[in-house]
């Protein structure tokens, strides 16, 4: 016991008879102390423990109050004051000597007396007063504790097993209040009402009908008022109960009282009778097993333990009949509970106290409390049995309702593009790397995207899918389905195919747009047609998010709940401004990003796949110049705020938010905390951060009502949690195509308002809304929705007989750990692992799968988590690393996951690893390794095997993608070699066997630059990629004459190259030109069919990590278009020689359209096959026999 507080200190005060003379009541009170060992011992502490210290001769400091003046102040210090418990015994008296109130208080020590304790020094004071004889005790306290001891020793271990038993599952915590400070305070203030009459009397009706007692119902109904305002339907209360059960203990003094926990489960459809009956058994059971000490119950239940709470129990209800002794009107002690409910029977009715921590309530909190109590003792009362669902707390609450303002303009996605063109079309719209766009330009690019769409069939109101990584072109794309007035479906290329697969078939989709299908940017003018006309409330985006079936579900957001977002009331952005594109288009935050920036005009900057987190994101962030960013908490916390001055603003979501992280992030900028569900327009709740407040989500947006309420969709008073409910225009449509799932979530209230079930556990605060946790198994991962039962339904179609998972770790390093009942351990696993990989996306498979024989229940029948063993991680799939590459790969997996216990062949994820670890992994790689890792090729490489094969492979990618290609190992300095210059591919590998048909020329390919290295400039124009290709061939040939040869569009750009060799003195000995044909016309076929990829090509591509892909893919485009608006000019080489294909109509056109001179030959394949060995053979042949004197044609070779 808290010795040195006064936590325990109990107040008795005793009346003096009207008959009893003065010089009595000192002599009185030291009788009464003689006569009770307990009130004259001492616990001093030894080396063993502290041991108790009888003070035969003992004499109470008593003090005197004559003065009414004293008597408050006196009595303020005496109870409040602390005991030193092993330097002296645990009572202080003082005596009240006012002529009409005379009295004797007694200020004790818990440690020495019990409720009943009270009685009996009140009965014997008063017996002495009187001049009575006190009948003899026939024990002493020393005899009944150890007779106690053995008594509790006998039923120790059959009475444990009762408590862990009774409280399995029993989180150990009951939240009345948001406000808890993190250090405890032991002040306390109380408030005393009285029960009603007529409540009182259907009270006493009750009873006997029922079998119960007073305790009973009034234990009921605080059960449902505290269920009420916590919000759980598990409570418990700890109670004293009297350990006097041998008669010779009755007029004794000391602590013969134990805590004693009080479960009660509240069900779905229980009745009023129905939890009076069941309290009834749980405390009749309870209080059987209660002569184990709650010490020892706590130490074996093992709750978890925060020093700002009682453990266990937090709120405490005693009952007494009328008693004597009383403590009315004197200060209330310290109280180690957060609220302590006491019932006093008194004549004709019943008084109800309720003490309760003032750091913790109000006396407007405590006030409603007990009203609530009243309401819920009425109930409970009732003669009849009354349902528990339909108990309507309103009548006596009057809780706000929030309901944002409406009013403002509605628009839809076309009209808030179109006005943000109008009025700045040539503001930057859109910008990576290496392009920029203005407002006019993306529209013009849309504008053509759009019009293929409708050639191919799509009308307003169709569902178009986006399968385009975060880029210019997902931008193009999601204005060009919106100008169509289609629903925009966007679909992250990383999902697994079966999740792709089921999500078209689901959206129903008329037409795909992907990189490969998307219409190139357009150069001149472009013809539009007007934004097609849609009503507010058509869909305008239809976005998939975790079920709990094991498919994922559309929601379907019509354009309504969206202006908010751009009309300047929710942030303040201006054009000016940079807001950061960073989000997978998966996620609605990505399409929040481009709201942002389209309302006021301002510039989406378009952040690289590759920064994910850390110091990539930092930087990117810091280089683009970012002014206004959306960002989870998990990547925040990992960013440099100290290199991020210029970010203004910052909007947070997907995940609560931390206090500290708060406070480290809101110094000199705007920290908004969003909070909203797919299903209520991404955002419909914010509330503004400040450095030392608090963390809440705030108030509802425009368009958005919030409203919290129970299981039975009735209002809970401020300060109670409850559901979160969302209304108002900005509401989804529903699931697609999924009626009976939208009518279980979006519901309607008592008054017809269509609300949607958030499933988040929420209060109200005078600041705002409080966010508390989930009231389902749907939970974040790093921003993400989960629903944990999608992962079970997955688990169970693979074989599981059960399934559960959980989410354990803390923040930054939350995984998903599943539990399963199967047979077969060791292959089922295996076999499940596989089925989630096939799937689910990355972020939602299991981390581990640990099989159990069954999922362990608690007595109220919910998962007892507790129960469940440690997670099991999978054996190292076998093999020790065979290469440098593996042997530090893995060095670098068990660093970062902290397991030593992983194989080469294991996946980075079954061995606990997250999206964010892989940040830790990229940055060990790139130390130690000297290699660029993006966080994309992690995923598609997830075992250390696999990685270490990947980063050799991307070495030599690396140098097979560089722009210099060397093709052959000839090596004779004294004869030049000759530079094979890209096709449209950027890829020079089809002049291998051309190489090896020539000796003993050294052969050199020219590809596009940048293909291994996204953040590599790209090429604008022509001239500028001929410039870049001249800068290579200097460095390997710094001296002339120089041979160039070109296939296709490498032909023009040999043709470039050429013209400023010439123009800078360098002397060109040889152009051939293999079927060059000008583009003459930017918007003809020839582009469109260039730019779409061949079959072959795309196939061989399609295994490069996807980053990479796509930005060859854009570079591809760049370079056609360039090449389209290229005009040569005649150039002065030593010899030009065109090699026309046999399907070439037109050999002489390049001569007339370069006015360059050329020798033609024609050869057996056509344009297309020049790229085969054999046609590339036929070449070298007829090149030999055309410069005898350059090349030595060697035959052998074929």
């Amino acid at each position: 016991m808290l010795a040195g507080s006064s936590l325990y200190t109990v107040p008795i005060y005793v009346p003096v008879p009207p008959e009893a003379d003065n010089a009595a009541i000192v002599p009185a009170i030291e009788t009464l102390i003689r006569r009770h060992a307990p009130l004259r011992t001492s616990y001093p502490a030894t080396p063993a423990g502290p041991r108790q210290v009888v003070h035969e001769d003992f004499r109470p400091r008593i003090w005197h109050v004559t003065e009414d003046e004293n008597a408050a102040r006196v009595t303020f210090d005496e109870v409040t004051a602390p005991f030193d418990l092993h330097t002296e015994p645990p009572v202080r008296v003082v005596v009240f000597h006012h002529p009409d109130a005379r009295g004797v208080l007694f200020v004790v020590h818990h440690i020495g007396v019990d409720g009943d304790s009270a009685q009996v020094i009140a009965a014997d004071l008063t017996a002495l007063l009187r001049g009575e004889q006190l009948r003899p005790l026939t024990v002493e306290f020393p005899q009944v504790a150890r007779w106690q001891a053995a008594v509790n020793a006998e039923v120790r271990e059959e009475q444990l097993q009762f408590w862990t038993h009774t409280l399995a599952g029993y989180p150990g915590v009951l939240d009345l209040t948001p406000h808890r400070p993190r250090v405890r305070s032991l002040a306390t203030a109380s408030m005393t009402t009285d029960v009603d009459s007529a409540v009182f009397e259907r009270i006493s009706t009750i009873l006997e009908r029922l079998s119960v007692t007073e305790f009973h119902v009034v234990h009921a109904a605080l059960a449902l008022a505290l269920s009420i305002q916590s919000g759980t339907d598990d409570v418990a209360i700890g109670t004293p109960a009297s350990m006097r059960r041998h008669i010779d203990v009755a007029d004794m003094v000391g602590m013969f009282v134990s805590t004693v926990v009080l479960r009660t489960v509240l069900r779905t459809g229980m009745t009023s009778h129905d939890l009076v009956n069941a309290v009834r058994d749980a405390d009749v059971a309870a209080l059987e097993n209660a002569l184990v000490p709650f010490d020892e119950v706590v130490a074996e239940v093992d709750p978890p333990r925060d020093p700002g709470r009682h453990p266990l129990v937090q709120v405490a209800l005693s009952f007494a009949a009328g008693q004597s002794a009383s403590n009315v009107g004197l200060p209330s002690p310290d109280s180690e509970f957060d609220l302590q409910v006491t019932a006093v029977r008194e004549p004709g009715g019943l008084a109800v106290t309720f003490t309760y921590g003032t750091a913790l309530f109000d006396s407007a909190q405590i006030e409603q409390f007990a009203q609530l109590f009243h309401a819920a003792l009425d109930l409970v009362s009732a003669s009849a049995p009354m349902s528990l669902d339909h108990f309507d707390i309103r009548s006596f609450l009057q809780p706000q309702i929030g309901t944002a303002a409406t009013g403002a303009t509605v628009r839809t996605l076309g009209q808030i593009f179109e006005s943000a063109v109008t009025a700045n079309p040539g503001g930057i719209a859109v910008t990576d790397d290496s392009r920029t766009l203005t407002y006019r330009e993306l529209d013009d690019w849309a504008a053509v995207v759009a019009e293929t769409l409708v050639a191919t069939g799509v009308r307003s109101g169709d569902s178009v899918a986006m399968m385009i990584h975060r880029s210019v072109e997902s931008v193009v794309a999601l204005w060009a389905i919106v100008r169509v007035g289609a629903v925009y479906v966007p679909i992250d290329p990383g999902y697994p195919t079966a999740r792709i697969n089921r999500m078209l078939e689901t959206s129903r989709v008329t037409t795909v747009l992907s990189t490969d299908t998307l219409m190139p940017q357009p150069i001149g003018p472009v013809t539009r047609t007007d934004y097609a006309v849609v009503p507010p409330d058509a869909p305008a985006y239809l976005l998939f998010t975790s079920g709990t079936t094991g498919a994922p579900n559309g929601v379907a957001v019509t354009h309504r709940g969206l202006s908010k977002f751009t009309d300047g009331t929710v942030l303040y952005i201006g054009p000016d401004d940079r807001v950061a594109h960073a989000t997978s288009v998966s996620f609605d935050a990505s399409l929040f990003e481009i709201l942002l920036a389209v309302g006021p005009g301002a510039t989406l900057e378009i952040i690289d796949a590759a920064a994910v987190a850390g110091q990539s994101a930092t930087e990117q962030l810091a280089a683009r110049n970012i002014t206004w960013m959306f960002s989870t908490p998990t990547v925040l916390a990992t960013l440099d705020e100290q290199r991020l001055a210029n970010v203004r603003g910052i909007v947070v979501g997907g995940e609560p938010l931390s206090p500290d992280l708060a406070s480290r992030w809101a110094r000199g900028r705007q920290l908004l905390n969003g909070y909203g569900p797919t299903e209520a327009s991404m955002c419909a709740t914010i509330f503004r951060c400040d450095l030392d407040g608090p963390v809440l989500i705030g108030s509802p947006l425009d368009d958005v009502t919030a409203v919290v309420l129970d299981t039975h969709l009735r209002l809970v008073p401020d300060g109670v949690a409850g559901e979160l409910y969302l209304g108002g225009p900005a509401l989804a449509q529903g699931y697609w195509r999924n009626a009976k799932l939208t009518a279980s979530r979006f519901v309607a209230d008592r008054h017809g308002s269509r609300l949607y079930r958030t499933g988040d556990l929420v209060r109200r605060t005078p600041l705002g809304i409080e966010y508390l946790g989930r009231t389902d198994r749907q939970v974040k991962i790093r921003g993400q929705r989960v629903e944990l039962s999608e992962i079970d339904s997955v688990l169970m179609a693979a074989g599981a007989q059960q399934a559960v998972t959980l989410v354990l770790g803390a923040a930054g390093r939350r995984e998903l750990a599943s539990y399963v009942v199967a047979d077969q351990a060791d292959a089922i696993v295996r076999q499940l692992r596989d089925r989630c990989e096939r799937v689910l996306p990355h972020h939602m498979i299991p981390s581990t799968i640990t099989i159990v024989d069954s999922l362990p229940r608690t007595p109220a029948g919910k998962l007892d988590t507790d129960a469940l063993p440690q997670p099991v991680r999978e054996a190292a799939a076998g093999g020790e690393p065979r290469t440098p590459t593996e042997k530090t790969v893995v060095e670098i997996f068990r660093d970062v996951i902290g397991h030593n216990d992983i194989g080469v062949h294991d996946s980075f994820f079954d061995a606990g690893g997250n999206s964010l670890l892989l940040l830790d992994i990229a940055r060990g790689i790139t130390e130690r390794l000297g290699v660029p890792a993006p966080v994309a090729t992690l995923f598609d490489h997830p075992s250390p095997a696999m990685l270490a094969a990947a980063i050799d492979s991307a070495r030599d990618l690396s140098e097979s993608l560089g722009q210099i290609l060397p093709l052959s190992d000839a090596a004779d300095v004294g004869v030049p070699p000759i530079w094979c210059v890209h096709p449209a591919s950027g890829l020079a590998a089809d002049y291998r066997a051309f190489a090896q048909s020539v000796e003993p020329v050294a052969v050199f390919g020219l590809q596009m630059p940048g293909l291994a290295d996204p953040n590599a400039p790209t090429m604008a124009s022509l001239e500028q990629l001929a410039a870049r290709h001249i800068d290579a061939v200097l460095t390997v040939q710094p001296e002339g004459p120089y041979r160039l040869l070109g296939w296709s569009l490498g032909g023009t750009v040999a043709h470039e190259m050429a013209s400023q060799m010439s123009r800078q003195g360098l002397e060109v000995e040889l152009l051939v030109l293999l079927d060059v044909n000008p583009i003459v016309d930017e918007s003809s076929e020839t582009v469109e069919a260039a730019i779409a990829l061949d079959p072959v090509l795309a196939t061989a591509l399609r295994g490069i990590d996807p980053v990479l892909f796509d930005d060859y893919q854009r570079r591809r485009t760049t370079l056609l278009h360039a090449a389209a608006a290229y005009r040569p000019e005649p150039v002065q080489v030593g010899t030009a020689i065109y090699f026309a294909a046999q399907d070439n109509k037109q050999i002489s056109r390049w001569e007339r359209v370069s006015g360059t001179p050329m020798v033609y030959e024609k050869v057996s394949y056509d344009h297309a096959d020049l790229g085969n060995p054999n046609a590339m053979l036929e070449i070298a042949e007829r090149l030999a026999l055309l410069m005898p004197d350059m090349f030595i044609h060697n035959k052998g070779k074929r």
